[in-house]
């Protein structure tokens, strides 16, 4: 198995509409990217101030399928259209597991 995580953390200027669809546009990916095991993210909870504002956790079977995800057409739309613009700061790791 393959676990993919992200962390974002969003422009100052990203308005709260904008941080929603990032949410939103997390929440759509599932269910269009078959190679997806498990998935699980949500906005930071406010502990400390100085935390990323969302962070994401995927498995998957194979680096293949992580590498299938990354060019997915569902993805793609979403880093290019939702997420980059939004985005001050990402940061990412994906480690093999058993």
């Amino acid at each position: 198995m393959l676990r993919h995580v992200v962390m974002i953390k969003f422009r100052d200027d990203a308005d709260a509409g904008a941080r929603q669809a990032v949410l939103d546009g997390l929440a759509a990916l599932p269910p269009q990217v078959d190679q997806i095991r498990s998935y699980v993210f949500g906005a930071d909870a406010g502990l400390r101030p100085d935390n990323f504002d969302v962070a994401l956790v995927a498995d998957f079977d194979t680096p293949e399928d992580f590498q299938a995800y990354v060019v997915h057409p569902a993805h793609q739309a979403f880093v290019t259209d939702v997420l980059s613009p939004v985005t001050a700061v990402r940061q990412a790791v994906q480690f093999a597991f058993e």
